[in-house]
């Protein structure tokens, strides 16, 4: 939950989050059997996305598939998030 919070609307925490590979981690929690759990993570990916320099990276690393699991098993606002 810290690091949605740190990148939500802050350019400067999502290129600092991003650059020291938290997006790995926050990728393999969203297979997570908790789905609170999984919906911040989905969040935190959502802020991170949102800064264009980051868009790239997180389809690199391979955020798409889990992204799309989410879309088919979690909570409504998850699956928001995911889109």
């Amino acid at each position: 939950m810290e690091i949605r919070l740190l990148a939500k609307n802050n350019p400067e925490n999502c290129l600092k989050i991003s650059r020291v590979g938290a997006v790995h981690s926050l990728i393999s929690l969203l297979s997570h059997p908790d789905t609170v759990l999984q919906e911040n993570n989905v969040t935190a990916i959502l802020h991170l996305s949102l800064c264009e320099e980051n868009k790239h990276m997180i389809v690199v690393v391979g955020c798409i598939n889990p992204l799309v699991r989410v879309l088919k098993n979690n909570t409504t606002s998850a699956r928001e998030n995911a889109a």
